[in-house]
């Protein structure tokens, strides 16, 4: 591989593992201020639930990363693809951490700072966003694309539609890829699934009587389900050898994203949040453990995963050649398009009163 290709993959690599280390070190600075906390009894509970809430969305985030790092270590570029979608994501779970972090050891009541000093939440934060932002750059731009390439199969020539290295003609068009194929249908079960899992505390909340966590699990369901039926529209659009199409299909994707992330943000609150806190004061609500809502997270869990396998699909390097269009057209005369194929080489066409070969 040469070192052009290879620089960028390994400052990817080197960047997501850095951004593991920072989210590392705030989840943990977090835990131990919480733990801390057990020396005033009433906070303890609700510091639980509160940091629980928080945490619980960042660690899934650092078991998502060391996969992706799995994946692109063992070639594959779906692990480069997720890895990318999921640095970009991880910028607001990371902030969301960290403003968790700052409200929920500041004991406003008494004016204390519970937990170890302030600055190793911050430097765990600040790796943590330097670290995904620039491993969503080096893991996104073309060069490293084009090293997960190498194995596949010659590309087909622009103009003739030809394998490189064969007689012109022997291959007219490219067969559909599978990745591609199976692109839509991800993207779609990547809605279905989030969506369920939105609906589930929609109904939980009703339940239990709140109504503005219940608007709000309504609301992400129908988001999500909407920019899901746009992605798996355009991506079957894409099946035709349309880039744009594609395009679109990763923009409502990124939507699908940002809505899961609201959801298990939501599902997150309801079962460690407002459970535990139910259980220490005199709000009403749930009086224990539900195990319903299990499968809600899940759902949320698996509609993320769905969608970044999707998002791998129309990244991998045999959908971006397939969709690379093998007849583009050529500027022939001064006043006239047409494809390249039509014209053969003994032909002449008119140029300002020459004759060109």
């Amino acid at each position: 591989m040469p070192r052009t290709v290879r620089r960028p993959i390994v400052l990817g690599l080197a960047s997501t593992g850095t951004a593991v280390a920072g989210l590392s070190i705030l989840l943990y600075a977090t835990y131990v201020g919480v733990r801390d906390a057990r020396v005033v009894r009433h906070l303890f509970p609700t510091l639980t639930a509160e940091a629980l809430a928080f945490m619980l969305p960042a660690g899934l985030l650092v078991v998502g990363l060391l996969a992706g790092v799995a994946l692109a270590l063992a070639g594959r570029d779906a692990g480069r693809c997720a890895l990318v979608w999921l640095c970009g994501m991880g910028i607001g779970v990371t902030l969301l951490l960290y403003i968790g972090h700052l409200t929920v050891l500041f004991n406003w009541d008494y004016e204390v700072w519970i937990g170890p000093p302030r600055w190793v939440g911050g430097l765990g934060a600040l790796l943590a966003v330097l670290g995904l932002v620039a491993g969503a750059v080096s893991l996104g731009i073309p060069p490293a694309r084009r090293a997960f390439t190498g194995s596949l199969a010659p590309a087909a020539e622009p103009e003739t539609g030809a394998v490189s290295g064969t007689e012109a003609g022997a291959v007219a068009v490219p067969e559909l890829p599978a990745s591609l194929r199976r692109a839509a249908v991800w993207l779609r079960v990547g809605g279905g699934a989030g969506a369920a899992g939105s609906v589930g505390v929609a109904v939980q909340s009703v339940a239990a009587g709140d109504t503005v966590g219940a608007a709000m699990a309504v609301f992400t369901a129908v988001g999500v389900l909407a920019c899901a039926v746009g992605a798996g529209a355009a991506a079957a659009t894409a099946r035709q050898r349309r880039r744009g199409a594609a395009q679109l299909a990763r923009a409502a994707a990124a939507g699908v994203l940002a809505l899961l992330l609201l959801a298990l943000q939501l599902c997150t609150i309801y079962v460690v949040g407002w459970v535990l806190w139910s259980e220490t004061t005199e709000t009403t609500g749930p009086t224990g453990f539900d195990p319903v809502v299990v499968p809600m997270i899940v759902a949320v869990v698996v509609g993320i995963v769905a969608t970044l396998a999707g998002l791998a699909g129309l990244a991998d390097p045999r959908s971006e050649r397939f969709m690379a269009q093998p007849h583009r057209p050529q500027y022939v005369t001064w006043g006239s398009w047409a494809p390249a194929a039509q014209r053969s080489p003994e032909e002449a066409a008119p140029v300002d009163g020459y004759t060109v070969p």
